[in-house]
């Protein structure tokens, strides 16, 4: 049978898809679920932050390396931040300001183009309020990076956006590192 497979302390069962292929497995680790070959389970921080949510607790879910599967929820929709280390989320707004007014205030008519419209416009207006938000926010701890670390860049972006937890009205957070 496709996708059964011997196990080494003896019996079959399910085996994970793309074994070979660096992106199915990379996939299979966000969702944490290998014996599928696509995201619909959407990802494991998602899924998590989820069932937190439904218990009526304020949560989010951020990916600190960009684009991602693991924050991304059913319900809880994962955020996408860079690892730039706390500089601006979008550092050409204000140039492309009249542009994306332009993209997200016509009606296109088309089913696809509103709700990608929409969905630009929803990432643009958070990330901008969050980069306010976190304008504001202090550590209490000193936390210094020097040269290039990108995995310390997204500690202190973690640690950020936790002290800013009051500020965003956002609750917990599960945080999403590479």
């Amino acid at each position: 049978m496709i996708g059964t497979g011997f196990h080494a302390k003896g019996g079959t069962g399910e085996t994970c898809q793309g074994l070979f292929s660096h992106a199915d497995q990379q996939r299979a680790a966000e969702t944490l679920t290998c014996q599928y070959s696509t995201a619909e389970f959407k990802g494991a921080g998602g899924r998590m932050a989820d069932a937190v949510a439904a218990k009526d607790f304020k949560t989010q879910s951020f990916s600190l390396r960009g684009q991602a599967t693991w924050p991304q929820g059913f319900d809880v929709s994962g955020e996408v931040l860079g690892s730039n280390g706390g500089e601006s989320a979008f550092p050409e707004y204000e140039r492309l300001k009249d542009i994306i007014d332009n993209i997200t205030g016509t009606q296109h008519g088309n089913i696809y183009c509103e709700e990608y419209a929409k969905r630009f416009q929803q990432s643009i207006s958070f990330n901008l309020g969050l980069e306010k938000q976190l304008e504001n926010a202090e550590l209490q701890t000193a936390y210094e990076i020097s040269g290039y670390h990108p995995l310390r860049s997204q500690f202190k972006q973690a640690a950020t956006l936790i002290s800013a937890r009051v500020d965003r009205q956002g609750g917990g957070g599960f945080f999403f590192f590479e």
